[in-house]
């Protein structure tokens, strides 16, 4: 019997190369094997590149041959692009027999001790919310380049980096809307919110840790580099 739930890895062709797909595999991949199921996605081009460079990535994305727990969608592969990736991942999930997919990013350390563990079953949308779920609230949201899109009536959502669950439906729901934001993890949010209002979701939020890690960039003072052997040590801290 196939496990059934997915770790659907938010990835992309840059972080392949460098090795963050090959880091979770050695460490809680490896450890998960036989009772999660785990996917890399990437897209099959980037918008961030134009002109030659453009031409030149498009062909090197298209002759390379995914490995079996890779997936490449069709949906751009950069950053800004993250919603339409997490839309394609869903529609994805739509046509697998699963009961529940957890969305994380490459620079994420899944707990292979509690993953599993930390109820999200019985739930619908699991993860650090940290917000009261039921209740709105005015909220800004400042992109990359510093453009500012106000939602008045702003539902909480789970950390992207931190990873959530979506149960089937919630993954249904996804898969059917079109993103209006460029945050991925507050694009879900927006959408399963008002379903969770209403009565149609059950949510649940667990505080940062519960069951992962992701790359404290602050503390660091950089993103998130494979060759640092972060996971790794994350990985030897929690075994």
């Amino acid at each position: 019997m196939k496990p059934n739930l997915i770790i659907s890895v938010k990835s992309h062709f840059g972080a392949m190369e460098a090795g963050a797909h090959d880091a979770i595999r050695s460490t809680w991949g490896q450890a998960l094997r036989g009772r999660a199921e785990v996917r890399f996605f990437m897209g099959r081009s980037s918008s961030e590149i134009s002109g030659m460079s453009r031409s030149l990535h498009s062909n090197s994305q298209n002759s390379y041959i995914p490995k079996s727990d890779e997936v490449i969608l069709e949906c751009p592969d950069d950053y800004h692009s993250l919603p339409l990736k997490t839309r394609a991942i869903c529609k994805w999930a739509t046509d697998r027999l699963v009961d529940h997919i957890f969305l994380c990013d490459n620079d994420t350390y899944v707990n292979p001790r509690k993953i599993l563990t930390c109820g999200y079953q019985m739930y619908d949308y699991v993860g650090k919310i940290s917000r009261p779920i039921s209740e709105t609230f005015p909220y800004d949201a400042v992109d990359r380049n510093g453009a500012v899109t106000h939602i008045e009536n702003c539902y909480p959502w789970a950390s992207g980096g931190f990873g959530y669950f979506l149960s089937k439906l919630a993954v249904e729901k996804i898969a059917d809307k079109y993103p209006k934001t460029w945050a991925e993890d507050l694009w879900v949010g927006q959408v399963l919110g008002v379903e969770i209002i209403q009565g149609n979701l059950l949510a649940l939020d667990l505080p940062a840790g519960t069951y992962s890690q992701h790359f404290p960039s602050a503390k660091y003072g950089r993103g998130y580099d494979p060759s640092s052997k972060w996971m790794e040590s994350m990985h030897a801290e929690n075994q």
